[in-house]
This record gives C-alpha cells, structure tokens and sequence, in this order.
C-alpha cells in the first residue's frame, strides 16, 4: 500500500510540476516549444495523435515509457547495486547503503535523460520527471529491503518491479499529456 501511495503522488506531483513548468516557459519562453531538438514539440504529438493508430498510441504511451525506464532507471540501478555489494563482499571499503546513495546514479542519469530529448532545457522538464520516477523505483527497493532480509537478489528484484511501477506511472503521465495536447487543439 506505501508502494502504491508513493507511485500516486509521485505521477500527480509530476504532472503538476509539468504543468506549472510547461505554463511558465510557454509564457516567458515560447519560443522553446518550437525549438529543434526540444522533445516536447506540440506538432510532431498533434501529428502522432491525428493517425488514428491505436499502435502508435500504445508505442507512444506505454513502450516509450518502458524503454526509457529501463534504459535510465533499472540499468544504472542494477550496475550500481551489483558495484556496491562487490565492494561490501570484498571487504575493501564497507559502504553504509543509506537512502540517499541510490540517488547519484539516478541524478546522472536524469541529467542523460534529459540531454537525450534534445537540448538542455530539457533536464529541467524529462530530467527531474526521470527523478520522480526514480523515487518510485528506490522506494520499491528500501521498502522490499526492509521487509526482506536484504539480500542482494531482494534488491535486484524489487528494482525489477519498482521499474515496472515506474513504467505504468511514466505511461500515465505521456498518456495525460496528450490528451492535454488533444483538448487544446
């Protein structure tokens, strides 16, 4: 139940903020809507949601949102779980898995995230999103950390279903967005 509460204010908590985001910059810079490069260009959605293709919505809403959390969110933290548990099994540096150390990866890689969607205005909209939804995937991890016995499979695991979580949150918020983007037009 903490899962599901974490996931709900997290999606609504980010679709404020891009919506408070999204009206600032469309009035004090409009100009950056109609950028290249910038991943939330209002043309090239209207132009995806007027084909009428159920697939191409499903790709957009749902298969977007799984690859990206993949990619940005389970991968860096699989690599970085498996480096702290060689680094605590080899005895050479013991490191207290607090809360906080599983946000430098998920820091970085927002700030990729956000790179990677075109341009650096970007980070400020899809980087801290990625930090949202990150949230969701390390809470997933403490809470399974703390009921189970702190295994390094549980940790693997329930990063596995927080990015999951963290999938179905992402897909809700690209689907919000363009129904949004289909009730302005």
């Amino acid at each position: 139940m903490k899962i599901l509460k974490i996931t709900l204010v997290c999606t609504v908590l980010y679709l404020t903020y891009l919506l408070t985001v999204g009206t600032f910059i469309s009035f004090y810079f409009p100009e950056v809507f109609e950028t290249e490069g910038f991943s939330s260009n209002v043309r090239d959605i209207r132009e995806e949601l007027t084909l009428g293709d159920t697939g191409a919505l499903l790709s957009m809403f749902f298969f977007a949102a799984l690859a990206e959390e993949f990619l940005y969110r389970w991968f860096p933290l699989i690599v970085f779980i498996i480096i702290i548990a060689l680094l605590q099994k080899s005895r050479v540096y013991s490191v207290k898995v607090s809360r906080w150390i599983f946000y430098l990866p998920c820091i970085m890689t927002s700030i990729i995230f956000g790179l990677n969607h075109g341009n650096a205005m970007n980070i400020i909209i899809q980087g801290v999103g990625g930090l949202f939804y990150s949230v969701i995937i390390i809470e997933m991890i403490l809470y399974q950390k703390k009921e189970g016995d702190g295994r390094f499979s549980v940790m693997i695991e329930s990063t596995y279903y927080g990015t999951i979580i963290s999938t179905v949150s992402h897909a809700t918020v690209n689907c919000c967005l363009a129904l949004l983007v289909i009730m302005l037009m």
